[in-house]
């Protein structure tokens, strides 16, 4: 008897299915046999000749079942989090390389001090920066906020410099006045 191998695969083929899933009714096995084309496999499906076997086994469905899952905090194994996490580690890499590369250029052509470059670099680790433009402004408005209160004499930081200065002339004149009784 003829194992009909090429009109089950040709089937599986126009149906776009598995081979498993083809199915002949016994009756017409005669008229399965003398097809050899695909137009002859297709008559034959059209017929009801060749049909399909449902899915075995639980069908599984991507889509909005698994986004709401998803929600609830299942389909969360260690794969799913080991990409999340790598993918965080390279997006923030790139970053503080960008900046890193940005705050070196700025300290050494002198628009920031190495004080003010310890504590920006310190600022980017800790991710305060969302990307370099972001970063600039922050150096712009800490520039602005400098230039004002060197201009404005009744800020605070004036207040405290004077301070500091008449601290020093006081420990100048103590040091004068005990190297005279000497």
């Amino acid at each position: 008897m003829k194992t009909l191998k090429t009109q089950r695969r040709l089937a599986a083929d126009i149906l776009n299915v598995g081979i498993n899933r083809i199915k002949f009714s016994s009756d017409n096995l005669d008229d399965i046999k003398e097809a050899i084309t695909r137009e002859d496999i297709k008559e034959l499906v059209k017929e009801g000749i060749i049909t399909i076997r449902p899915e075995k086994g639980v069908k599984r469905r991507a889509g909005k079942k698994q986004d709401l899952r998803r929600k609830k905090g299942r389909k969360r194994g260690g794969g799913s989090k080991r990409k999340i996490v790598y993918r965080r580690k390279t997006e923030y890499m790139v970053l503080i390389r960008k900046l890193r590369k940005y705050l070196k250029e700025l300290k050494e052509t002198k628009i920031i001090n190495n004080l003010e470059y310890r504590k920006l670099k310190r600022l980017a680790k800790s991710r305060v920066f969302r990307d370099r433009k972001n970063l600039g402004e922050y150096i712009t408005n800490l520039k602005k906020k400098e230039i004002i209160l060197r201009k404005n004499p009744k800020s605070k930081l004036d207040k405290i410099r004077k301070k500091k200065e008449e601290k020093v002339e006081i420990e100048k004149k103590n040091k004068k006045a005990k190297e005279k009784k000497k």
